[in-house]
């Protein structure tokens, strides 16, 4: 449910706050009041365009709030969570545009994008202005209102389910069949093959053979250095060896005068002995290389095999397990494609025929939907102003049409003359006429629809008397399901209203501004009194305005 709405320095408004109230919310005003701000804001909340035209003169940003409850919506729940814009007391939608510059959107504080805020608006209000209620004139639509009513999600998910695994079946299928390889090719993809053979990458370690590489290969370096090491430490005359063991001699002899020399002498018996086994380390290490050149041989060969490889089949050395898969995989499906098209031919089959059934159940339910909504919609056209009003559905199965919502196409059909045959809404209906079906349509959708809020922007235009008194009750019916905002110029309309809200217009020192402000009962009968009476107020119109109120 809609809570609040701020609205700073956008176009005529310089600062408004709403507080909504649940039931029915009428918003009435004079023409040119300001009315239209609100939807524009909201528009703007919502993530519509932004433009810097809309910035109020002597501002530098519009900004714009709207304050939802907790959303019931699952879809609108699942993107909050996915986005973590989760909140246990509201959902917050902010956009600001500045005079100059980006406009910028926030969900609940959080910076988000303004398709985020468009995707938040889809599931937590509808707004039905008469340019949109003429979306009932496409045909998309019209299919979407009857499966609403019809209240038969499952049986739309398991046409879509199946309607999906069909058209995978048959992907994977047009691709094999679409594999055409002629024989020469197959045996070169086998040669290249092939030259894998010799390669076990289960026990290839590519790092461990470049390092191993590089080390054999700069033996000779090694050597020299290891003859250098083994002369310093153990040939020479002044090997390491030498000039410790005359150390040990020297100390042992102070040792022999002050006994506090054990320490030094234990101490150069270590240096010795760490000395004769560096020396060992040494000529281990020179046997290692033993076989050295021939192990080299044997790591070039096999590097440069995977380097040809990998030029050959513009990899990296590290893909190459891939590209061998791949060579594996394509081989396979050519080699066993008569008998994979076979099998997919039968699945496909089978899969076209599961959907087919189950469009014709989800036909069958739209078919009875349709018959009750018909009847429904033209009992009550006459309550509207549409008196003997006909409405008829065509549902019209074809098997020939398959999609994700079936094989049907739907299409509304109205008749506003007694005498006239039903012809198709968007060639019949006049646009007050679209708006009241739009809102008889929306009414007996409702119990299904997720969306807590509407809003219908003048859905009354162009009727009076009983006729506006009928769609104030079809509005208060609806609003006790959900909640409904009315901006409306009927008196009818706004006297069953459980809110009333005022849209004005003043002017202050060269500078107009738009102001909203809920009426007290007085306040209301005036307002009433004012909208049946016109400019001037009279006590007959007084009189009727606190007929309306008292119900």
């Amino acid at each position: 449910m809609l809570k609040a709405l701020t609205i700073s320095g956008l176009a005529v408004v310089d600062q408004i706050d709403i507080e909504f109230a649940a039931g029915l919310t009428a918003i009435t005003g004079e023409t040119g009041a300001g009315k239209s701000v609100l939807l524009e804001a909201l528009s703007l909340a919502l993530g519509g365009r932004a433009d810097s035209q809309l910035v109020r003169t002597g501002a530098e940003r519009a900004s714009v709030s709207v304050c939802f409850t907790p959303p019931d919506n699952k879809a609108v729940q699942g993107l909050l969570a996915d986005l973590a814009l989760e909140s246990d007391n509201e959902c917050l939608l902010r956009r600001v545009v500045p005079k100059a510059g980006a406009s910028r959107a926030f969900c609940n504080a959080t910076p988000v994008a303004a398709q985020t805020l468009r995707m938040l608006g889809e599931g937590l209000i509808n707004i039905h202005s008469q340019h949109a209620a003429r979306a009932i004139l496409e045909r998309k639509k019209q299919r979407e209102l009857l499966d609403t009513f019809a209240k038969h999600p499952q049986q739309l998910e398991d046409v879509t389910s199946c309607y999906e695994h069909w058209q995978e079946l048959e992907a994977q299928r047009k691709a094999i069949a679409e594999e055409m390889i002629e024989g020469s090719e197959l045996d070169f993809l086998r040669y290249q093959l092939e030259e894998f053979k010799d390669i076990n990458f289960e026990t290839l370690d590519l790092d461990a053979l470049e390092t191993e590489h590089r080390r054999l290969n700069s033996l000779g370096e090694l050597a020299e250095f290891n003859a250098a090491l083994r002369e310093l430490l153990e040939e020479g005359n002044n090997s390491a060896q030498e000039v410790i063991a005359r150390a040990i001699e020297l100390a042992q002899q102070i040792f022999n005068i002050d006994e506090r020399a054990k320490g030094l002498v234990q101490a150069l018996e270590q240096a010795q002995i760490g000395v004769s086994e560096a020396g060992r380390e040494i000529s281990s290490l020179g046997d290692q290389d033993f076989d050295a050149g021939a192990r080299l041989s044997d790591i070039e060969k096999e590097l440069e095999k995977l380097h040809g490889l990998a030029r050959k089949h513009r990899v990296s050395m590290s893909d190459l397990e891939e590209t061998q898969t791949q060579l594996l995989n394509r081989i396979d499906r050519v080699e066993n494609r008569d008998r994979k098209l076979e099998k997919l031919d039968a699945a496909c089959a089978s899969a076209r025929r599961k959907y087919r059934d189950a469009a014709r159940l989800l036909s069958q339910s739209r078919l009875k939907a349709a018959a009750k909504l018909a009847t429904q919609i033209s009992s009550q056209m006459g309550e509207l102003g549409m008196v003997k009003g006909r409405f008829r559905i065509d549902v019209n199965h074809d098997e020939a049409l398959a999609a994700p919502h079936g094989s049907d196409s739907v299409e509304f059909l109205v008749s506003t003359n007694p005498d006239v045959a039903e012809r198709s809404l968007a060639k019949v209906a006049s646009g007050g006429e679209v708006s009241r079906l739009a809102l008889l349509l929306y009414i007996a959708s409702s119990d299904s629809d997720s969306v807590n809020t509407v809003i219908f922007d003048e859905v009354d235009s162009g009727v009076g008397g009983s006729t506006a008194t009928q769609i104030g009750k079809h509005l208060l019916a609806l609003a006790r399901k959900v909640q409904v905002i009315c901006i409306t110029h009927s008196a009818q309309v706004a006297g069953v209203a459980d809110q009333h809200l005022a849209v004005s217009k003043t002017t202050r020192k060269s500078e107009t501004a738009t102001t909203i402000v809920p009426l007290s009962t007085a306040a209301r009968e005036r307002e009433l009194a004012r909208m049946i009476s016109g400019a001037e107020t009279t006590e007959t119109g007084l009189a009727h305005a606190r007929t309306l109120l008292s119900g």
